[in-house]
């Protein structure tokens, strides 16, 4: 607060300042989040928890305020807190006040749970501290406290237990005659009061508005401070996996050192530089008694999917400072990952962008027990990264909050491994794509004899770039041909020359690193006596501009008389004409297919080497493989270069088709599947090789998949369930196996995904503008299809038509949409109906209610019925089953009964049985057991269908129901209803005796009711039951009665079955 208001002013603070640390610690919500877990599920739990989390702080910031303090920075479950110029008997009074305000918020009830108990603890001391500002403007500043006194502070903590207010012996001596001190603690005042009151000192009113944008802007992360920006605010918080990194160091003394903020300004900003340089994010900086540390996010706010390889790569850097930043002491790191809560947390007055989770108290734990230069990861680190790092295990760590022990790595070093024989890294055969491999063939065989080649691979992640690779691999070390191939690591964009670095090593057989306990400096030694005894081998003329070999080798050759007089153009170029010369040497000696992987990650330097090899190529037997995700010629110009080359050629790979599918899942599975497990693997991976794999083993690693007597494989029972339950299935024509239903909305089901499905899609969506993101969550909603209408009803800021048409046109330009139906009914659909599912999963539970009324609202009022007379003659008849999703994901139960009665009916109707089930159940558990006429009713369309679908048992327990009901309402009619539907069970299940006497009940009571359709409809059941007898004079009877009831009945179905019976 005194930073902003000094901003108005257009003051500036000292850096040195005298005055009260408070720090204050709320525990309990481990405890909470376990309860909300558990009672509302995990998605629903970690977005309930912040809402308790604003509550408590803006209670504890309001008095903080009140007493004229400052909050600093947030910690966790902590803020510290600075109170200028005072002597500790305002921050003491602040703190007492705090507790008074805990424990009126302390006990929170959850649903179908415990109650659980929040607490406090405060630490006070007083003295003198340093106040900074660090960090690049351009990143963002952070107003940083340090200095003895925030040590002493954090000592003071540790002694203090809940719901106390502890003074550290310092500041207790200044105040002891102010103290009611309950305790002496190790010299530390338990205080429990003051012997006199304190006035509070409230921060004037604040003019927001009166601070300039360019004031604002350096103090927030710029993809928030975008959010913001674009009124998109409420939609900042999200649920997203995420990367936690912290990191610990020393060095400098805060209170002695004059250039403490310089240099700690220095180090922040060269820490920035590297979070930046992998897109992570810095969260957090604190001072503590053990040191300083920080915390940073990877995958928030702006996702990859490869947020731990950043992590982990930024980590390797931020271990070890440079050279001009090395007072810094003893850095130690930790890193883990999960789902996370990211969003604004805090009070109205002061809030945070921040990253919570679980995961971020396991990395911060990690931090803690990593030894000086050391980086500890949790196991789900290992796992994503494991292919690109050499981890050592640890075995298990006790981390607070977890009943078990958390495995633990040591992160050792990036792994370079060889991937110069792709086609190891696949199990199963490529498949579904033979026209490709036909083309390819060809062009190989031209290489091959001389004529060079340029093949540029395109396709989108997944989609089987790298399986089709090392098929071309394959093919081409058959002619035979000599293969190389270099690869740009997300993480690793900007390193220079960096695949063209890995080709060239494994061309010139020099090791990626060094053997196992040979020095460094050794290996570097003989590595350059191997390089420049492989160039006099090759061309004694090529040894001169050796030193040039260094720049893309990676390796510190000292420039000769000539190499020294380049400038930098000069070098390059001579660089690239030794390169060129070399690979049409090697050509010329056995024919060379070099390939390059994820070119569209590739740096600038091997992008124009990339161009100059393939300028030189043609008439030479070399291929140039090039392998990219879709790019624009103005997103990568090197493709329009290319294209003006007549040997250069381009395929780009489509999503397998369903046959295509079929195999990869038939190879995956090693046998058959059903309709419904390849249908819902198909909905889902919509083709993608990559993710249908992804997909195929979480299904069977988590027993979603299982095998049939007949071998096949197919949904568990489990899975099927909630996919019937959720309305997404059909039988296949109406009969045989179920098969996903056309109108399945899966968004909705929790049915689980692999993380780095999720991963990949959310990491292009947010690379969009904050604003075209938002529209497409807002489709989302909608479904896989939408239109413009429906979108611009539902869209939170009521925008233009055409505003909303221009941004699905670029996101379809970016190809997360395309158009399904042309002008005048424009259509759009998401091309992947992952994209649309990773779109709505961001969303709160709360955005999710109010934009599913949205939509819901949106139908009700488009195709409102002037006058309805029936269910067929209702506008919205089509759109019921829709209208029960969104009112059910709106939390509105009473419309969603409304409609699903009707939808129930409506399925029944069709013989849609398992739909009318599914309808009619959910209708009745959203209807009160006190509505007696309406539950009578949904009951006896429910035992009609349960019927017809021979569920015996179900409709039993549907009769009993009805008869207890009819009793209740007691009139004659419905107890002859639920008599005659007596029989006709009694009499599908062979008990005959039961069957009559229900029929002669039905009959008896229709009379006295009036009821002549009943009494018919008795007439004709009673005749049946005596034909399954064998008394036919009997039966012919009985049905002459219901024939001569039938004209007053004016019932012809039943005429009809009385002829029936009459022969």
């Amino acid at each position: 607060m005194d930073r902003r208001q000094a901003l108005v002013r257009g003051a500036t603070l000292p850096d040195r300042a005298d005055g009260a640390t408070l720090f204050a610690d709320i525990s309990g919500f481990t405890p909470l989040t376990e309860a909300l877990v558990n009672a509302l599920g995990p998605q629903r739990g970690a977005e309930e928890l912040p809402r308790h989390l604003n509550l408590v702080y803006e209670a504890l910031i309001a008095e903080v305020q009140h007493y004229g303090g400052s909050v600093i920075g947030f910690s966790g479950d902590a803020i510290t807190c600075w109170f200028d110029g005072d002597t500790g008997i305002h921050a003491t009074a602040c703190a007492l006040a705090m507790q008074v305000a805990m424990r009126s918020i302390a006990k929170i009830e959850v649903a179908g749970s415990a109650t659980v108990e929040l607490a406090m603890k405060a630490a006070i001391a007083t003295g003198p501290v340093r106040r900074f500002v660090v960090g690049d403007p351009e990143v963002q500043w952070i107003d940083v406290l340090a200095g003895h006194t925030v040590d002493r502070v954090a000592a003071a903590e540790r002694h203090a237990q809940k719901g106390e207010v502890l003074l550290d012996p310092q500041s207790a001596a200044a105040l002891a005659d102010l103290l009611v001190v309950t305790e002496w603690r190790d010299g530390y005042a338990v205080v429990a009061g003051l012997s006199d009151s304190v006035t509070p000192v409230p921060w004037p009113p604040l003019d927001l508005e009166a601070l300039p944008e360019a004031e604002v802007r350096p103090w927030l992360l710029a993809p928030v401070y975008e959010r913001l920006q674009g009124g998109h605010g409420e939609f900042l918080a999200e649920l997203r996996p995420a990367v936690a990194l912290f990191l610990r160091f020393g060095g400098i003394d805060y209170d002695q050192d004059e250039a403490a903020g310089q240099k700690l300004d220095g180090y922040i900003r060269w820490v920035q530089s590297i979070l930046s340089r992998y897109e992570g994010s810095l969260i957090q900086v604190t001072m503590g008694e053990k040191g300083s540390y920080l915390y940073a996010a990877f995958g928030a706010p702006i996702a990859h999917e490869d947020d731990a390889e950043r992590a982990v790569a930024a980590a390797l850097e931020l271990r070890t400072p440079p050279t001009h930043l090395d007072f810094i002491r003893e850095v130690q790191l930790g890193i883990s990952r999960g789902r996370m809560r990211t969003g604004a947390y805090g009070g109205k007055t002061r809030r945070t962008y921040g990253v919570l989770g679980d995961e971020v108290n396991v990395a911060a734990r990690l931090m803690s027990q990593a030894q000086p230069g050391q980086i500890l990861v949790s196991q789900r680190i290992v796992y994503a990264t494991r292919q690109r790092y050499i981890f050592h295990p640890l075995g298990l760590l006790s981390v607070r909050g977890k009943q078990e022990g958390v495995p633990v790595a040591l992160l050792l070093d990036q792994r370079r491994p060889s991937l110069q024989r792709p086609a190891t890294l696949f199990a199963h055969p490529l498949v579904g794509r033979e026209q490709e491999l036909e083309r390819i063939k060809r062009l190989l065989s031209m290489a091959h004899t001389g004529a060079g080649q340029i093949l540029r691979i395109e396709g989108v992640a997944g989609v089987g770039k790298s399986h089709l690779t090392a098929e071309v691999v394959e093919r081409a070390l058959a002619l035979p041909m000599r293969v190389v191939i270099g690869n740009t690591q997300g993480s690793r964009q900007r390193t220079p020359y960096g695949p063209w670095r890995q080709l060239f090593r494994a061309l010139l057989g020099l090791s990626e690193e060094p053997p196992r306990g040979e020095p460094s400096a050794r290996w570097i030694t003989r590595q350059i006596a191997q390089l420049e005894s492989l160039l006099l081998q090759g061309n004694p003329e090529w040894r001169l501009r050796l030193p040039l070999l260094g720049d893309l080798l990676g390796l510190p050759i000292p420039d000769n008389a000539t190499t020294s007089m380049f400038d930098p153009p000069t070098r390059q170029n001579a660089l690239f004409t030794l390169v060129v010369e070399m690979v049409q040497s090697w050509a010329q000696r056995q024919p060379l297919l070099i390939a390059l992987e994820d070119v569209h990650w590739m740096d600038e330097a091997s992008l124009a080497l990339t161009l100059t090899v393939s300028r030189a190529m043609m008439r030479h037997p070399i291929m140039l493989l090039l392998i990219h995700r879709p790019r624009s010629r103005q997103e990568m110009p090197l493709l329009a270069s290319l294209a003006r080359l007549r040997y250069h050629h381009h395929l780009a790979l489509s999503d397998l088709d369903l046959e295509g599918i079929k195999a990869l899942v038939k190879h995956r599975l090693r046998g058959a599947s059903t309709r419904l497990a390849l249908d819902l693997i198909q909905i889902r991976a919509q083709g993608n090789p990559f993710f249908t794999e992804e997909l195929v083993d979480m299904l069977h690693e988590s027993g979603a998949l299982r095998q049939r007597e007949d071998g096949r494989w197919d949904l568990s029972d489990p899975l099927t369930t909630t996919l019937l339950e959720a309305n997404c299935l059909a039988r296949e024509h109406g009969q045989g196996e179920w098969a996903l239903a056309p109108y399945a909305h899966l968004s909705a089901v929790e049915l689980g995904l692999p993380d780095s499905v999720h991963g990949v899609v959310l990491s292009r969506l947010d690379r969009l503008p904050e604003a075209h993101k938002l529209t497409l969550k807002v489709a989302s909603v909608i479904g896989r299809t939408f239109t413009l209408p429906v979108l611009a009803h539902a869209h939170p800021l009521d925008l233009a038509p055409a505003t909303l048409e221009a941004q699905i046109d670029h996101a379809a330009s970016r190809d997360f949409v395309r158009l399904e139906t042309p002008a005048p009914h424009v259509t759009y659909l998401f091309k992947h109906n992952i994209t649309q599912e990773v779109a709505y999963g961001t969303l709160l539970y709360d955005q999710r209610r109010r934009l599913h009324r949205a939509v819901a609202e949106w139908y009700e009022q488009s195709f409102a019925p002037s006058q309805v007379q029936n269910d067929a003659a209702d506008p919205l008849a089509p759109h019921y089953p829709i209208l029960v999703h969104h009112w059910h994901h709106a939390e509105d139960e009473a419309r969603e009964r409304h409609y699903a009665i009707l939808a129930g009916r409506q399925a029944a109707a069709q013989f849609a049985n398992e739909e009318a089930i599914s309808y009619l159940s959910r209708a009745l558990l959203l209807t009160p057991e006190d509505a007696v006429e309406e539950r009578y009713r949904l009951l006896l369309t429910r035992e009609a269908v349960h019927h017809l679908r021979g569920a015996r048992e179900a409709q039993a327990q549907d009769l009993d129901s009805l008869e207890g009901l009819a009793l209740a309402l007691g009139d004659n009619d419905r107890q002859a209803t639920v008599a005659l539907r007596r029989a006709i069970f009694a009499e599908a299940t062979g008990e005959y005796s039961v069957a009559l006497a229900a029929a002669q009940q039905a009959v008896t009571l229709a009379m006295e009711a009036s009821q002549l359709r009943l009494e018919l409809e008795g007439y004709n059941r009673w005749g049946w039951v005596v034909v399954h007898q064998g008394n036919y004079p009997a039966a012919t009877e009985l049905f002459e009665r219901a024939l001569a009831l039938a004209p007053q009945a004016a019932y012809p179905h039943g005429e009809g079955d009385a002829l029936c019976g009459l022969g």
